[in-house]
C-alpha cells in the first residue's frame, strides 16, 4: 500500500483547515491535480464533533466519496441536498423526471405542439438554474445564448413558460431534478445546516446550486470550494461562468493554488503551458514523457484500443467516424443521449413522413437561421444550429426513411460505455483515457466565436480537450 506524500500546495491546503486558519477557501485545482485525493486528507482534519457536508457535482462522486470519508461526513449531491429539504417541508413526495411535460399536457395541445415541448422544458431549466423570473426579455436572452430554437411561436413559449413556473411552485405533491434545487431557494424553506462544506467542481455550479449550499451553512460555518475557472465549459448549459470569482468575493474567501497534474505525462503540461501561459499547470516528478503525434483517420484506425476516446469540438464528424467503427465490428458511441432527443426533435420539426423532403427543409431551414444569426451578431447559435443539422445529415446516410432516421439517432447518441467512446469535448469532460485522439482540430477555437465570453470558452476547452491524455494524444488530419 503506498503511503500518501502531500504535496506543497496539499500541505498549504492542510495547515489551513488543520489550523483553522480562515473562515471561506477557494482551491484553484487544475486538471488531474488530484481533487479527490486532496479533499479525503481535508475531510480527516475536521473535528469530528463538527457536521460536514461534501456537495458532489454528480451522484456516481458523492457515492465513491461517502466510502473514503468519517462518519461525520455527509457526500451529497445538490439533488439530495434539496430533495431532503423538500421532503422535510412537503412531507411525501413523488419525483418525476417529467413533471414539466405532465403541467404542460393541461396547457398545450401535444399533438398540436409536440415540437415545443423539448424547447420549453430547457427554458424552464435554466430561468430556474438562474433563479430568473419568466419575462420576455429573459426567455429570449436564455434562448439566443443557449442556443434554444423557439420556432418562431414566441407568445406560446412565452405564455407556456409562465404557467409552467407558476405551477411548479404549487405542485409540491411531486417535483423534478430542478425543483429539487429551484423549491428550495424560491421559496426559502427551512434547511438543515452543516457547520463545514466542501463544495466540489466549482467552476460547474449555476447560481441556484450556489444559492442552496449557502442555505446549508450555519452563520459562522466554513465553506471550502474546489474548482478549475480554466475549465468552465458549461455556460451554454447554465452553469455560471463566474462562479470562481463571485463566490470568492461573496465569502471574502482565501485562495490556493492546486497545480501539479498526476494525470498528464511531460509533453501534455508542456503543450498546455505554450499554448495557455496563464495556465500554471505542472508536471508531476514521476510523469512519463507521453507523446503528441498528427496522424491521418486511417493510421488512427488502426491505433485504436480498447478505452480509447475519439474527441471532438463538434458532434457532425463523430458520426462518420462511429459508422466506420460499427462496420468493423468495434462497439462504438457518442455520447450524449440528450443530444440525440434535440436532434428528433429538430427532424420531427419538419413535419414530414418523407426523408428526402425532410432532409431538404433542413437544409432551407440551416440556410435560413444561420444567415439572421450571424446577422444579428449571435455566433454561438449559429455553430449550434449548423452542428445539429450537419449531424443529423450525417446519420442520416444510408437510411430510407424518418423512423429510420430517428431510430438511427437513438442508436448512436447513448451515454452507455463502449469498447471506443466518440464524444465532444464538453462531453468529455472530467474524463481521462490513456489514448486521446482529437478529430477536426482546426475547429479549436471554432471560427463562430467572436465575442469575449465565446472566445474564453473556446480557450477553456481546448485545455479540457489537451488534458484528458494520461499518455498520447493524436491530433487526427
Amino acid at each position: 500500500m503506498m503511503t500518501f506524500k502531500p504535496s506543497n500546495y496539499q500541505k498549504q491546503i492542510f495547515k489551513w483547515v488543520r489550523d483553522n486558519q480562515g473562515q471561506n477557501l477557494v482551491v484553484e485545482a487544475l486538471a488531474g491535480s488530484g481533487k479527490t485525493t486532496t479533499a479525503v486528507k481535508l475531510l480527516q482534519l475536521i473535528p469530528k464533533d463538527e457536521e460536514v457536508v461534501f456537495c458532489a457535482f454528480n451522484k456516481h462522486i458523492a457515492t465513491e466519496l461517502q466510502k473514503r470519508v468519517p462518519y461525520n461526513v455527509r457526500a451529497s449531491t445538490y439533488h439530495s441536498l434539496g430533495l431532503s429539504i423538500c421532503k422535510e417541508s412537503f412531507g411525501n413526495i413523488e419525483v418525476k423526471s417529467n413533471k414539466v411535460d405532465i403541467l404542460l399536457q393541461h396547457y398545450l395541445d401535444r399533438y398540436r405542439y409536440k415540437f415545443l415541448y423539448y424547447p420549453i422544458n430547457r427554458i424552464v431549466s435554466l430561468l430556474k438554474a438562474n433563479l430568473l423570473e419568466p419575462t420576455q426579455d429573459n426567455i429570449d436572452d436564455l434562448a439566443i445564448f443557449h442556443n434554444v430554437e423557439l420556432y418562431e411561436k414566441h407568445d406560446v413559449v412565452y405564455d407556456a413558460v409562465n404557467f409552467i413556473m407558476l405551477e411548479s411552485k404549487k405542485k409540491t405533491h411531486i417535483v423534478d431534478y430542478d425543483d429539487m434545487c429551484w423549491l428550495p431557494v424560491i421559496l426559502d424553506l427551512p434547511s438543515y445546516q452543516y457547520d463545514f462544506m466542501v463544495i466540489d467542481e466549482l467552476q460547474d455550479t449555476n447560481k441556484v446550486q450556489i444559492e442552496l449550499a449557502m442555505k446549508s451553512v450555519k452563520n459562522g460555518g466554513r465553506v471550502v470550494g474546489v474548482g478549475d475557472r480554466f475549465q468552465s465549459i458549461y455556460a451554454f448549459r447554465g452553469a455560471d461562468a463566474n462562479a470562481i470569482p463571485d463566490l470568492i468575493n461573496r465569502l471574502n474567501s482565501d485562495t490556493l493554488p492546486l497545480s501539479i497534474t498526476y494525470r498528464n505525462p511531460k509533453l501534455i503540461v508542456n503543450r498546455v503551458r505554450e499554448k495557455f501561459p496563464h495556465i500554471p499547470l505542472e508536471a508531476a516528478e514521476d510523469a512519463k514523457d507521453g507523446e503528441i503525434s498528427i496522424i491521418d483517420k486511417p493510421q488512427a484506425f488502426e491505433k485504436l484500443q480498447p478505452g480509447d476516446m475519439i474527441l471532438c469540438r463538434t458532434n457532425a464528424p463523430l458520426v462518420e467516424y462511429a459508422f466506420s467503427l460499427i462496420r468493423n465490428g468495434i462497439k462504438a458511441n457518442i455520447r450524449g443521449r440528450d443530444i440525440g432527443k434535440g436532434l428528433q426533435a429538430l427532424v420531427n420539426k419538419m413535419r414530414s413522413d418523407d426523408l428526402y423532403t425532410t432532409l431538404a427543409r433542413l437544409a432551407e431551414y440551416k440556410n435560413k437561421e444561420i444567415a439572421k444569426l450571424i446577422a444579428s451578431e449571435k455566433y454561438s447559435a449559429a455553430q449550434s444550429i449548423e452542428d445539429k443539422i450537419d449531424t443529423i445529415i450525417a446519420v442520416s446516410d444510408g437510411v430510407n426513411s424518418v423512423q429510420e432516421l430517428l431510430q438511427r439517432i437513438d442508436s448512436i447518441f447513448s451515454d452507455e460505455k463502449e469498447e471506443v467512446v466518440l464524444s465532444s469535448i464538453h462531453r468529455a469532460k472530467g474524463l481521462e483515457a490513456r489514448n486521446i485522439y482529437v478529430l477536426r482540430p482546426d475547429l479549436l477555437p471554432h471560427p463562430y466565436a467572436r465575442h469575449d465570453w465565446e472566445v474564453q470558452q473556446e480557450s477553456n476547452v481546448e485545455y479540457v480537450c489537451i488534458t484528458r491524455s494520461l499518455d498520447k494524444l493524436y491530433y487526427v488530419i
